[in-house]
């Protein structure tokens, strides 16, 4: 059912991605800590904040009116979480770009690769969320 689609979205990605988007900008803070010329943290905050928006317009008005069987607006909300989607790539791409950068020093190594794997996971884990949203609950 819509409903239970819902409360899995919330529970298995929402929940989790605020979790994560945490221990991601407390990972890139560490990065640029030892590697200052990374400058990982300023763009990791964006995306998490663009993030929790998008999240927090879902919770507040998308999802309850889905649940509540839809009304008029229901379209224009979808469109626009999509464009939401969609728009989210051009928060990941400036880390990834900065993730790009190397140092020589060992520590700044294993702090970079440790932020590498956890983004790359949180990622794939978004891109997964969006297809359920777009592909499934949207339709």
């Amino acid at each position: 059912s819509t409903e239970a689609l819902v409360d899995r979205i919330v529970e298995q990605f929402h929940e989790a991605h605020r979790r994560e988007l945490a221990v991601l900008v407390a990972l890139a803070r560490e990065v640029d800590a030892w590697q200052p010329a990374a400058d990982v943290e300023a763009p990791m905050q964006a995306l998490a904040d663009e993030l929790e928006q998008h999240m927090f317009k879902e919770e507040a008005r998308l999802f309850p009116m889905m649940v509540q069987g839809g009304s008029a607006l229901i379209g224009h909300l979808i469109d626009a979480m999509q464009r939401e989607h969609r728009l989210h790539a051009s928060y990941i791409e400036p880390v990834q770009r900065q993730l790009a950068l190397r140092a020589d020093d060992a520590a700044a190594v294993r702090s970079c690769e440790t932020f590498r794997r956890a983004f790359e996971a949180f990622i794939a884990a978004l891109a997964q969320h969006a297809r359920i949203e777009d592909e499934v609950l949207f339709p």
